[in-house]
């Protein structure tokens, strides 16, 4: 099958938590950038990377070097902590505030930069105990304020991305089946999904199938490419822990005709960012060459009956002879 990813990788991951960096640290970040082989798009934090006031320079570093802003990340208060206990779902109405106009702010630099949309992460918002939280509550306040912000977003996307615990125990939005069927119950226009693997596997659903399932109904709006260790969340390089579960979504992502970006999304404070995203891209051409020399009607097949020993053979020959 003919599939070509659009790969991404965050200037953030060049820039560090910089607090209103200067244009030349900007341009010191975008040339680390240009190292990076295959890159289609550049992913953003709001108010730390990019702001509205340097979003016009930013934009044309973009056009110079013919990339997208794929996504904007919600940023600065998110990732300073301003949120302890609750962001979205907060008993609070003004903390509330702060988060939707958080996201608000994303929306305008995403415009700005001409960029696919924002997304809305929600880890802070869940609870730690029992009879801590009021579900009901929590479930009106989620759809509350994803209607103002895809209304805010009018032709950009927001992508919607879980992770089931981590720093709450239990995660409001946890798993991409309850993310499908927030979006599928509000069913607006420009609201779909965001799939981050790790996430993925924290949740214990199967990536590929979760990747599938929104995919093949357009709601895959953007993917984090990376790995973990379970339980933890350690953003590890993709495919680095489970080759196998990667090579997987990356067949149902090309069966699903997936348009968007694949994001590259590792802890750069751990290991040196610019290798880092050159061996993502490394290891997952390696594993699109893979799934290339499977015979593609053999193995839907053995798949079609189950038939693990056939499959087995299938990809362990692909296997060997790209190798």
């Amino acid at each position: 099958m003919d599939w070509t990813p659009k790969y991404s990788v965050g200037l953030y991951h060049h820039l560090g938590m910089a607090d209103g960096p200067s244009m030349d640290e900007i341009d010191q970040a975008f040339r680390a950038v240009d190292q990076i082989p295959d890159l289609a798009g550049i992913e953003f934090f709001s108010g730390t990377c990019v702001t509205l006031d340097n979003a016009h320079q930013v934009k044309q570093r973009l056009d110079d070097r013919g990339l997208q802003c794929s996504m904007i990340h919600h940023g600065e208060p998110y990732i300073r902590g301003s949120f302890p206990w609750a962001a979205y779902t907060s008993p609070d109405a003004a903390e509330r505030r702060e988060a939707i106009d958080m996201c608000l702010h994303a929306v305008e630099v995403a415009r700005a930069l001409d960029g696919l949309g924002v997304y809305v992460f929600t880890p802070m918002d869940g609870a730690d105990y029992p009879f801590q939280q009021d579900f009901r509550a929590a479930r009106e306040r989620t759809l509350d304020a994803l209607r103002e912000i895809c209304a805010a977003a009018g032709e950009l996307k927001v992508a919607l991305e879980f992770r089931p615990y981590l720093p709450r125990g239990w995660a409001t939005v946890g798993s991409m089946s309850k993310t499908l069927e927030i979006i599928g119950e509000l069913n607006l226009p420009n609201l779909g999904a965001q799939l981050e693997v790790s996430h993925t596997f924290m949740s214990g659903e199967n990536v590929a199938q979760a990747a599938w399932e929104a995919a093949r109904r357009g709601l895959l709006y953007h993917v984090h490419l990376n790995d973990t260790q379970l339980p933890q969340d350690l953003s590890t390089i993709f495919a680095s822990s489970h080759l196998w579960e990667s090579l997987e979504m990356l067949h149902w992502l090309r069966e699903a005709d997936y348009p968007y970006y694949l994001g590259m999304d590792v802890v750069w404070t751990r290991e040196e960012p610019i290798r880092s995203a050159q061996q993502f891209v490394s290891n997952t051409n390696y594993l699109l060459r893979v799934l290339d020399a499977i015979d593609a009607d053999a193995l839907a097949d053995a798949m079609g009956r189950n038939d693990i020993l056939d499959t087995q053979e299938l990809v362990w020959r692909a296997l060997r002879e790209t190798s």
